[in-house]
């Protein structure tokens, strides 16, 4: 219920937004445990280019099917930690603008750059 919460005071704005930014967003201040935690069963295969495309792309149901709810909580993790909580709140306070517009790098490196950060920090440890 909290999940459902944080989607409705997050996004009053009614803008549709990518899929890791919403998910993530809720996923990361609902649960006090990752999620990760219990489904660390899709992190034994490393991502590839295909799987980036898809988790970081705007087709809801291909994000849902390719495993991306528990991806997203990690996404959300790397942008407060790299960047920071102010960021995070200046993304979800611009839906006019891209995150990546705000964060001032290309998709594809924030993807790339995401990618060893989730390295790091959740498979090595």
């Amino acid at each position: 219920m909290l999940h459902e919460f944080i989607h409705v005071v997050t996004l009053r704005d009614n803008v549709m937004r990518a899929p890791w930014l919403k998910e993530g967003v809720a996923l990361y201040f609902a649960n006090p445990a990752p999620i990760y935690v219990v489904k660390k069963k899709y992190f034994e295969n490393p991502l590839n280019d295909k799987d980036l495309y898809i988790l970081f792309g705007d087709d809801y149901r291909m994000f849902q099917i390719n495993g991306g709810y528990i991806y997203s909580h990690t996404i959300i993790d790397y942008i407060i930690k790299t960047y920071s909580l102010n960021v995070l709140k200046v993304i979800l306070t611009n839906p006019q603008k891209s995150p990546f517009e705000i964060l001032e790098i290309n998709k594809k490196d924030f993807c790339y750059n995401w990618l060893e950060f989730f390295k790091r920090e959740y498979i090595s440890k």
